[in-house]
This record gives structure tokens, C-alpha cells and sequence, in this order.
């Protein structure tokens, strides 16, 4: 039987084994990702970044990887802004029209009523 280890500090190596398998898998299974990076950036009026979106499309899909809306920009229906923006990217002709949102959420960005 395996064996398991609970542990907060994985080396890069652990981690790079188990994300390796897991490409290999869907690569098998649904065909080659070709994972592109997508932002939608957030800046002040120095040009600094303050907060936004990360994440990436691969096999027609729009992954949220991360939404931060900095407090002064909270309740203003930011994050669904940035979130639109982040879909029409996905729906561009270069790209199937698919997406996927995954939410993990401390309650930051302040969901309108029916949630996403």
C-alpha cells in the first residue's frame, strides 16, 4: 500500500514529478495544452501594478489562476470587469469557445448576488 506524507514545505522536485505525470496524463487523454499566459492587469497612475488577473488558456479553456482587487477598487464591480476582459480574450476567433472559472476565494473579491 502507499504511503502518504502530509508536508508544507514540498521540494520543487516533488512537485515538478507530480505536475509532470499530470501533464503527461492529459496530454494523453485530450491532446497537447499549449498553455499561453493571459493577464489583466491592474495599474495606479504611476503605471505600478496594484492587482489583477493571472492565469492561462490551454486546450481552448480560460484558467483563473488568481484575482486580487486592491481595497480601494473593492465594490465598484472590478473583478467583474476584469473577469469579462479575461473571457473576451478567451472568446477570440484563435480560441474554441469554452471557459472554465475555478474560485478560490477568502471572500477578496466581492461577488454579486448569484455569484459568478
Amino acid at each position: 500500500m502507499p504511503e502518504f506524507e502530509l508536508t508544507a514545505s514540498p521540494s520543487p522536485e516533488d512537485l515538478a514529478i507530480i505536475q509532470d505525470a499530470l501533464n503527461a496524463f492529459n496530454t494523453e487523454d485530450v491532446g497537447a495544452w499549449e498553455r499561453k499566459p493571459l493577464a489583466v492587469l491592474i495599474r495606479d497612475t504611476d503605471g505600478k501594478v496594484t492587482g489583477g488577473l493571472s492565469g492561462y488558456t490551454a486546450w481552448g479553456w480560460l484558467f483563473t489562476q488568481t484575482l486580487y482587487i486592491p481595497e480601494t477598487q473593492r465594490g465598484k464591480g472590478m473583478a467583474g470587469k476584469i473577469l469579462a476582459a479575461a473571457e473576451e480574450e478567451a472568446k477570440a476567433p484563435r480560441l474554441p469557445r469554452r471557459m472554465d472559472r475555478y474560485v478560490q476565494s477568502a471572500g477578496a473579491a466581492h461577488l454579486p448576488a448569484g455569484g459568478l
